[in-house]
């Protein structure tokens, strides 16, 4: 199951794919996006935004996989584009992700800000109608009552997964386990931390993938979203012993 950092072509499909792979999720769907059966291209608006600014955001990488029998560069041998099969977000954090804004050049910083703007035009003119605004603004109420196993002093280099989806034509097919494999690698050799939050009931895929259950979303008392099922956060720590051992056996499962 191949996988590339994606193009600016990539995006609008990949947003699509976002949209289908959360479309009935607990929370990102049935919690935050009532009104989805209603406008369903909204998602894919709001699911594009974010994949752009992640696009220039030089402390993040945009993958996206595909078939094997499709090539790396972006299109089919007859020239058309690739039809992907998942994206993910990975985001560097701590003194690594500053040093990667720092080294950024000018043309992509001025790129990043253009981004921005026209991004919150595009917010304005094509608002997300599926989303309850009431209960999006309970996200940063929420985050004090989790966000403390983020804040770790062990895990202040960290690489975290924002975001994956799979198509469901293609789930269960070992595109995700590529894509969380790209993270795991790529942090073991920086040496540092790597964590997410997964959606409801997705917990035991990352576990198997080596990941150890820290905590949840919904914990605390007096937490706004305590009621709502799911967000496991989840990292493969550094002082763990095993984490060669972990991608090891991930490789033979490929």
């Amino acid at each position: 199951m191949p996988i590339r950092e994606a193009t600016w072509s990539d995006l609008r499909p990949a947003a699509r794919i976002a949209t289908v792979a959360f479309f009935d999720d607990i929370f990102s769907g049935n919690f935050l996006r009532p009104n989805r059966h209603l406008y369903p291209e909204d998602s894919d608006r709001t699911n594009l935004r974010k994949l752009r600014e992640a696009y220039f955001a030089p402390n993040a990488t945009v993958l996206v996989c595909y078939s094997s029998e499709i090539s790396t560069s972006g299109t089919t041998r007859a020239g058309t584009p690739t039809p992907i099969t998942g994206v993910a977000i990975w985001n560097r954090s701590g003194d690594g992700g500053e040093a990667l804004k720092k080294s950024q050049s000018w043309l992509n910083w001025m790129a990043m800000q253009c981004i921005t703007l026209i991004n919150k035009i595009h917010g304005i003119i094509y608002p997300d109608r599926a989303l309850d605004m009431d209960r999006f603004a309970l996200l940063p109420l929420s985050k004090p009552f989790w966000h403390h196993h983020f804040e770790e002093p062990s895990r202040k280099e960290l690489l975290r997964l924002n975001s994956l989806a799979i198509d469901p034509k293609y789930q269960g097919k070992g595109y995700g386990r590529e894509m969380v494999m790209w993270g795991v690698q790529r942090a073991a050799e920086e040496n540092i931390v790597v964590g997410m939050m997964s959606s409801h009931e997705k917990e035991g895929f990352y576990q198997k993938c080596g990941f150890k259950l820290v905590g949840w979303g919904g914990e605390g008392v007096g937490n706004p979203v305590g009621h709502i099922p799911g967000g496991a956060i989840l990292f493969i720590d550094r002082n763990e012993e095993n984490v060669e051992e972990i991608i090891e056996e991930i490789k033979k499962e490929r």
